[in-house]
């Protein structure tokens, strides 16, 4: 793109220009600003924008600033200032302060691409020019606590005792975050930050001591030794890298003794970066082919929980958290109250109940003094009372795994499960949806299979009953469970009659009511279950839930009955696939048989023949087909059945069957031309299985010799002779043999 400065062009002699010639010149830089395609083009067309004394000029300029969606224009703008600043010739641009306040709203937005530069433009200015704005946004406390934080990064920047001061106001602040970036901001610029207000007092006094070129000479030695910490800091990164590398490599090439061996010794090292190395080759060992850990890695593992590296410490705990069979509760308890970090408590505290839990299981490999799960147990209850989200989770969690297990009073029990019940009401008060959905799991799964199972469902069935109606899905889902585990009969009768439920909106609460069904359920449930039809994701295990209760003795040969004519009407919603259908039906023949019940029997069986018919095994339509003949009574129904057999046959491709069932009936009667013997087989004539000949089932149909005088089914037998012959002179005759040459 071509940038054009700012400059009057005389129009050609005789001819109109189409535009002003400065609009025109402000369009193309405005272009080259918004949407350059290279940096360089942008920030070239920010500089010409600069100092162009246009008030448009201005505005394009302010606009872009403004417009977060074009990041690449701010950043444009904001190096064009950083260059004026290093030239220190601002004379050409007009207004200069009409930037301060856009360039402080980029420089707290958050946003790291442009935060940075636009901290660094602010170096346009004195500080007399910034320092009431930066005042105000530190004082605005409807900002966000991030965004007045972000503020500081100026500060930082400002080679100015002010600046420092500032910083220093703020650690006299409340807000952790702000005196936090504060005291990183002092660290960082190499200032002492005080313990206490009168250290910091005395601080100040000895800043204004100094004079301002006594400052700048302190403040340029600082930036020279920080840009040499930096340095240094850089080349250690990567020789600890390159040592990683050699290591990694050595490990991978040893059989698995040698890298137990290099994990126990890295497991000791002095250095942190090669412990959190080796932790992360254990934690690879557990969840990966070779899980079992190696006897020598224990007690090295157990060690670092006290490491004086605190991420060291938040590794150990995090995987010891899943090494439940390492003997760790005591040293874990001994940590947890010795740690001043939060996060790495919490994870300690994880550690700790997973160790005791599995301490108290009776094929534990080893056991623990009962006062580790006491101390755990009131560890936890701090926890569970604490107004952090996360911490009164953790101690819910860890009470629940304590409170599994033998070795406890009744009265202790009862204050525990009272504390999660409280907790569990505060939450609900304050309309704390993810620690109530949490604290209800809980509660449920102390309803399961545990030694307080009768304590909890008495203390906590009046949550869950209020919980079905929640508007968490968590927390509906919970309530289902809870009640289910006290008492899976009661549950059901309770839920069959909330149809808000039956349909509930979530997946799972609905997967949960089938899965309680196909345990629990009678033929009371075939109803809902049914319609659960109308939901696609629903079907199978609704269905397979309905074949479970099919099964049952209360399901009698009226119930089948009754849904196998739910299903075959043709104006029932059930659209059964073949494959369910068939299930169904050898369910009912069973029931048929046991309760030798007639009427029940002949239905599966026409349904079977249906069935089969519809999906092409003619073998298995014809079986049935025989068996529904043998049971008939009136010779009607016979005649009937016997016709519908031939046709099965015929469709199937069985032509001995066929000719043997004609022969049969020809000992019995004369076949005439309106017999069904005989219309079954002119609709297959008519329209025959793909995969037979009727020509050829016709022609050995038309070869039987009737026993018995027969003139009626000779009649019969000669128009089909007739039809044999038509058909074969309208065959086509067959192409010539291919000459030799043709050959070649």
């Amino acid at each position: 793109q071509q940038l054009i400065a700012a400059e009057t062009t005389a129009p050609i002699p005789n001819e109109k220009p189409a535009k002003d010639p400065i609009t025109r010149q402000l369009e193309i830089n405005k272009d080259a600003l918004l949407n350059g395609a290279e940096e360089k083009i942008r920030i070239d067309s920010a500089s010409i924008l600069l100092i162009d004394p246009n008030s448009a000029a201005r505005k394009i300029l302010l606009d872009a600033l403004k417009n977060d969606k074009n990041p690449a224009a701010q950043i444009a703008i904001c190096k064009s200032l950083i260059d004026t600043t290093k030239q220190k010739d601002t004379t050409k641009i007009k207004d200069v302060q009409d930037f301060i306040q856009p360039l402080l709203n980029i420089a707290i937005s958050g946003n790291p691409a442009t935060s940075k530069p636009a901290a660094e433009a602010t170096l346009l200015f004195d500080y007399e020019q910034i320092s009431n704005p930066l005042d105000a946004i530190f004082a605005d406390e409807t900002l966000p606590v991030a965004t007045r934080a972000n503020a500081i990064q100026i500060l930082k920047l400002r080679p100015d005792k002010r600046a420092i001061f500032t910083l220093m106001d703020l650690l006299d602040t409340k807000e952790a975050q702000l005196f936090a970036q504060a005291e990183a901001a002092l660290k960082s610029l190499g200032m002492p930050v005080g313990e206490n207000e009168r250290v910091r007092k005395e601080i100040r006094r000895e800043l204004r001591r100094k004079s301002k070129e006594t400052f700048l000479i302190d403040w340029e030695i600082r930036r020279q030794q920080q840009q040499q910490m930096k340095q240094l800091h850089q080349e250690m990164l990567w020789w600890q890298k390159q040592y990683l590398n050699n290591l990694e490599k050595i490990y991978q090439l040893g059989d698995d003794t040698s890298r137990v061996n290099i994990l126990v010794e890295s497991l000791s090292s002095p250095k942190t970066v090669i412990k959190l190395w080796a932790l992360e080759k254990v934690e690879q060992r557990r969840k990966g082919t070779k899980t079992e850990l190696p006897a020598k890695l224990g007690p090295a593992l157990i060690g670092l929980v006290s490491d004086t590296n605190r991420d060291v410490r938040l590794k150990t705990a995090r995987l010891l958290a899943l090494m439940v069979e390492l003997n760790s509760a005591e040293k874990l308890l001994g940590q947890l109250k010795a740690e001043k970090d939060d996060e790495v408590k919490m994870e300690l505290l994880i550690a700790l109940a997973a160790a005791c839990d599995y301490a108290f299981l009776p094929n534990s490999a080893f056991k623990i003094p009962p006062q580790i799960k006491n101390q755990a147990l009131e560890i936890a209850l701090s926890y569970l009372t604490d107004n952090n989200t996360q911490k009164a989770q953790t101690g819910a969690e860890t009470i629940k795994k304590l409170l599994k297990h033998n070795g406890l009073p009744n009265e202790d029990m009862d204050r525990y499960l009272d504390a999660l019940a409280g907790r569990y009401k505060l939450a609900t008060d304050n309309s704390n949806v993810k620690l109530r959905g949490e604290l209800n799991n809980v509660m449920a799964d102390l309803c399961a299979e545990s030694v307080c199972k009768t304590k909890a469902s008495e203390k906590f069935k009046g949550f869950f009953e209020q919980g079905l109606t929640d508007t968490s899905d968590f927390v509906r889902q919970a309530s289902v469970e809870g009640l289910i585990y006290i008492d899976k009969a009661a549950a059901l009768t309770r839920f069959r009659k909330d149809t808000a439920l039956l349909n509930d909106k979530n997946a799972n609460i609905r997967a949960k009511l089938m899965t309680l069904a196909q345990e629990a359920g009678d033929k009371e449930d075939l109803g809902w279950l049914a319609e659960r039809f109308t939901k696609e994701s629903d079907i199978e295990p609704a269905w397979q839930t309905m074949l479970k209760i099919f099964q049952l003795k209360s399901s009698d040969a009226t119930v089948l009955k009754d849904w196998l004519t739910r299903f075959s009407s043709p104006t029932s919603k059930l659209k059964l696939s073949n494959e369910q259908m068939l299930s169904f039906l050898q369910i009912a023949k069973r029931r048929a048989v046991s309760e030798k019940n007639a009427e029940l029997l002949k239905a599966v069986q026409r349904k079977f023949v249906d069935v089969y018919k519809q999906t092409g095994d003619f073998k298995k339509a014809a079986e049935y087909l025989g068996q529904m003949r043998d049971a008939a009574t009136e010779e009607i129904e016979k005649r009937a059945i016997t016709a519908e057999l031939l046709s099965v046959h015929l469709q199937g491709g069985n032509t001995e069957a066929s000719i043997h069932l004609i022969e049969n009936q020809l000992l019995v009667e004369d076949i005439d031309a309106n017999s069904a013997i005989v219309k079954s087989i002119d609709n297959y004539l008519i329209s025959p299985a793909n995969t037979t000949d009727p020509n050829a089932a016709l022609l050995k149909i038309t070869a039987i010799k009737p026993a018995n005088p027969r003139p009626k089914w000779l009649q019969q037998v000669t128009k089909w002779a007739q039809r044999l012959g038509k058909t074969k002179k309208e065959e086509p005759p067959p192409p010539p043999a291919p000459t030799p040459e043709a050959k070649k």
